[in-house]
Parts: C-alpha cells; sequence; structure tokens
C-alpha cells in the first residue's frame, strides 16, 4: 500500500500553495520577528521511512492496521524551518483557516483518491497487499486487549464530577 501512495504522491506532488498564502505564511514569520523567506511554506517531500524521525503523531490508525492493509500519508501544512527557530503553536493552527489547509487538504485527498482507483483498477495491488499485511502481523500481532462478546456497559450514567449542561442525561435515556 505504501508503495501506490507513494507513487501517487510523486504524481500530485506537494501543495501548490498560491501568492497570497505565501503572504499569510510571511506574515506569521513577520508577527514573530522574523526576516520573512522567499519560500516560507514547507513543500519538501520526504520519503516514508524518514518521514517520522521524533514524531510520532498520536491517533487511532494503530487500532484498526491490526484489521486490514493500510498506508499512512501526511500532507502538512508546515512552516519552512528556519535554523535555530521553533515556531509556536499558534504559528501552525493560524494556518488552519487559511487557503494553505485547503491546498494541502486538497493534495492530500487527490493522493488518497488515485490510490483508490488503482486498487479497484488493479486487483493485484489489493491482493498484493493483502499477503503483505498476512505476513507482517504473523511476525507481530497485537490482539484486542477486550475479549469477544463484551457489551459496552451503556445504561452507565456520567461520572458524578461531571458537571456541564447535560449531565443529567443517561445512555439509553431513562
Amino acid at each position: 500500500m505504501k508503495d501506490i501512495v507513494w507513487a501517487n504522491l510523486m504524481k500530485i506532488g506537494a501543495p501548490a500553495y498560491t501568492a497570497e498564502d505565501k503572504e499569510y505564511a510571511r506574515e506569521i514569520q513577520r508577527n514573530m520577528g522574523l526576516e520573512p523567506l522567499e519560500e516560507p511554506l514547507y513543500t519538501e517531500i520526504v520519503p516514508p521511512e524518514k518521514a517520522y524521525g521524533d514524531f510520532h503523531p498520536a491517533d487511532d490508525v494503530n487500532e484498526f492496521t491490526w484489521h486490514c492493509p493500510t498506508a499512512r500519508l501526511y500532507v502538512s501544512k508546515a512552516m519552512q524551518p528556519i535554523l535555530g527557530v521553533a515556531y509556536p503553536r499558534w504559528a501552525s493552527s493560524s494556518l488552519c483557516g487559511s487557503g494553505v489547509t485547503h491546498r494541502m487538504g486538497m493534495c492530500a485527498a487527490q493522493i488518497l483518491a488515485l490510490s483508490a482507483l488503482d486498487i479497484i483498477e488493479k486487483p493485484v495491488l489489493l491482493k498484493t497487499a493483502w499477503e503483505e499485511f498476512k505476513e507482517r502481523k504473523a511476525q507481530q500481532d497485537e490482539p484486542p486487549l477486550l475479549p469477544d462478546g463484551l457489551k459496552p456497559p451503556v445504561e452507565l450514567r456520567w461520572p458524578e464530577w461531571v458537571t456541564r449542561p447535560g449531565d443529567e442525561w443517561w445512555i439509553p435515556p431513562r
């Protein structure tokens, strides 16, 4: 799966940011007291085996990767690194409401759509992905921690220390 997604990333390339996107990022750099870069947004494509470094995302991808073949894709809205500068969280967060994030999302969507089409049009790719998945899972498996058939305790109310509007409701309603 990784190779399918990688091939489509190479076809689509990094997000194509507009002059307006770049100026917005430069304004962030100015607000930080930095000399704005000509290319303020990071567009380098990093091979999957080198992509994470010290970055270990927290998400639920680990929960479903034990059940089917998957590939992980990150298309970043990152500011261009500047030696000795650590961008504060607000710098990245402010990009979320801008065209930068829209172009990042569109880029990722195109890559994933092409990858899905490849799998649909070439069933051997899915067969190969399942074979690799089964081989890897045989080498290292992490069975579910909860026993099969466990019913969730949905009849419990919110804990008594939760005090907010609606804290008196139960699932299912009484």
